[in-house]
Order: structure tokens, then sequence, then C-alpha cells
């Protein structure tokens, strides 16, 4: 019956109820011409029973039939994510009795949690914020979580009608409640994995869960493409870990305009320092540990009296100027798969194949307002609009 609604675009559970009663379409899910269709009811007493694993399973059965006619290879990946609006009004949100920090360990574990008794999930129990870049290795369970904005004033609130969704603000159409839905696609637009948290969290945040699915049914890809939100320090070095090349353009501090940038900056290997355009030494002063970042720095007087200061930061600012570098060669790795052939033909293909994707999934198969309420449930309906084919 929910195949039926999805081909012809049934978004009301009552309506395709109706709609089967009423039409042919019962032979299709083998019910005799004088046989009562079930209540509408069924759908959302199944949901609760099967849970968002049977559907999974019969997304994974859909791909595995896209392998056998040779229509997905798996070896070249696009990402993306985008949002779906919540089942919630605006009216419904009130103030959190939590600081945002609290709110988010709040959030982090009710992921993780099923179940009116507070059961633990098939994924793990909830995972503590804290340093996620310890010794040149990365914890998957703090990939993102640390670029969110924690004390952020809209993660004090939230919705009493879906209280799994966050508030997004995008320019143009104002705050919203809603989830975010992340894909994992072949070059051939068949979607090989996707998952779903709050709009709040950041993007790399399910990398390790679609890479996970992906490897799952179809061995870890050559080659993913995605955008710069995929081009953090722990998502590229997750990915290339694995053996994975990647065209994603790095996630860098955007250089002021009318500033010199940091390209115009000369990097000395052998003593470790910069060089400014005015030929003054940036001296490396301290290491962020927990995102691998090294800061580089002029001395005061250097910049004070520097010719060049106009150029190079603003007037009314008494520190000088600081540069920052990864102490790895990830970004350097992404920016080189980019220039490659196959890194810019998947860079470019991203932009089409996303957006065709999602712009289906909302303008004909109701991905545009979420249904139901609450992350499983609205999984479960993301997921199964993942199970799309297109000849």
């Amino acid at each position: 019956m929910l195949i039926i609604g999805y081909l012809y675009d049934i978004r009301s559970e009552r309506r395709l109820v109706e709609d089967i009663s009423l039409n042919l379409a019962r032979w299709y899910v083998d019910y005799d011409i004088d046989e009562k269709i079930p209540d509408h009811s069924i759908f959302t007493k199944a949901r609760k029973r099967f849970g968002k694993k049977l559907i999974i399973q019969i997304f994974e059965e859909v791909l595995f039939k896209c392998i056998e006619a040779g229509i997905v290879l798996g070896k070249e990946v696009l990402m993306d994510s985008t949002l779906i609006k919540a089942n919630a009004s605006m009216n419904s949100i009130i103030e959190v009795n939590l600081s945002p920090e609290r709110y988010w360990r709040k959030l982090e574990e009710s992921e993780v949690l099923s179940g009116p008794r507070g059961r633990k999930s098939e994924e793990g129990g909830p995972t503590p914020i804290g340093s996620h870049f310890k010794g040149g290795k990365f914890d998957l369970g703090k990939m993102g979580k640390r670029i969110r904005k924690v004390n952020a004033k809209y993660l004090k609130k939230r919705s009493t009608t879906d209280p799994d969704a966050t508030l997004h603000f995008r320019p143009g159409t104002g705050p919203m409640l809603a989830h975010k839905v992340h894909v994992a696609v072949d070059s051939s637009s068949i979607i090989t994995a996707s998952s779903l948290n709050p709009s709040a969290t950041h993007d790399t945040t399910k990398v390790p869960e679609l890479i996970g699915r992906h490897e799952k049914i179809l061995g870890a890809p050559n080659f993913i493409a995605a955008d710069s939100r995929y081009g953090t320090q722990d998502c590229l070095g997750y990915l290339q870990g694995k053996g994975i090349r990647t065209a994603i353009n790095p996630l860098t501090t955007n250089n002021r305009p009318g500033f010199f940038s940091k390209d115009l900056f000369t990097y000395d290997l052998q003593n470790d320092s910069y060089m400014c355009p005015a030929g003054k030494i940036l001296t490396r002063k301290y290491k962020k540990q927990y995102i691998n970042k090294i800061i580089y720095r002029a001395k005061k007087e250097d910049c004070l009296n520097c010719f060049l200061r106009n150029r190079c930061i603003e007037p009314h600012r008494k520190c000088p100027r600081t540069i920052t570098r990864f102490d790895s060669n990830y970004c350097e790795y992404a920016e080189l798969n980019l220039k490659l052939s196959i890194g810019k033909k998947l860079h470019k293909l991203r932009k089409t194949v996303m957006e065709g994707i999602f712009s289906e999934a909302k303008t004909y198969h109701g991905l545009s307002r979420a249904k139901q309420r609450g992350i499983d449930n609205v999984e479960i309906r993301a997921t199964f609009n993942s199970n799309r084919v297109k000849y």
C-alpha cells in the first residue's frame, strides 16, 4: 500500500486507503474486490511494531536488485544533506530549562534511546562531548560535534509537538523546525545509504554511518565528492584513512575581502614558520589539539609599524596578523583530488544529481514537510523514499 502511495504521489494515508478501496489498485496489495481494506491506523501500528530496521532491510534488498541489474557499482559516491520541515508549528516552541550544552547532551541521548523505558538502541549508548582528535586518531562518535554552536540561544528552544526537531534559520525563509536527512548516492544516481538527525547538527556527524552502510553492501568506494561542509579536518582524515580519495573543498576560514589572503604567506617547512608579503616572520605559537590546528602569529611591533598594515589587518585591530594551518596533509590531498579529471567530473555531477534527488523527493514524494513526528518515524519515511530507481 505504501508503494502505491509513493508511485501515485498520495501523501495522505487516509486518502491512500480510500483510493485503494475504490479502484483496482487493491489487486497489487493482494486484496480481492470483496475484501475490506485495512484502516489507515495500520500504518502507525506497523511503524511502531517493525521500526526502521525492517525498512532498512527492504532498502538493502532493492539495492541488491540494482547491483544484480548492473546499474550501480558503488565505487564513485556523492554525499549531501537536505532539510525536511518538521510536522510541528512554530507556536509549539517553548523555552528549555537547560543550558545549550546540556540540551545537546539530552538530544544525543534521545538519538540512541528508544521507547518510553529508555532502552538502548542497536547503535549504542550516548556519546559524551569532548576532544575528538588525539594521537593522530579521530573519535568517530564526536565527528562534527565540535563545530556546532553549543551556546546558540535557539538551542534553548524546543517543540512540544516534535521534541526531536531543532530550529534552523535560513535567509529568506526565516526560522523553522526541521530534521536533516543525509544521503550517499552512486554516480549512477542510485541512493546507497541514508540517515537522519536534527537539523542543528553538522553535516559530518552522519558520515561514518553512511560509509558503514555503503560498505556493508558495496564495499568501500574509491572516490567521494561532497561540498565544503564535509571538508572538515576530521571528516577528510576519516575518509582518507580508509583509502578513499576525497574530491571535497576543505572547510577553511574565509579570507577577508580586500586584505591579504593566506595564499600570499609563504610557509617555511624547515623553520615551521610563515613569511608575510612584507617579509616579516610569523612564528608558531600553539596548537589546538582537539582539531589538530597550529596557530602562527607575527610580532606585535612588526604589524604595528608595517607599511602594508592596511592591506593585511583591520585598522582598529591591536593584535598582530594570525595564520592557521592543520598539522596534516588532508586538505592538500583533497585539493589535489579536486584538480584531477575524475574529481572535477564528480564535483560537477554532485550538484545536478543531488539537487535532482532532493527536488524530486520534496516535490513528488512528500518530503518537503514530514508527515510523522520523531526521528525514527521521519527516518522511516526518508529511507522509504530512498528506494528510488530511475531508468
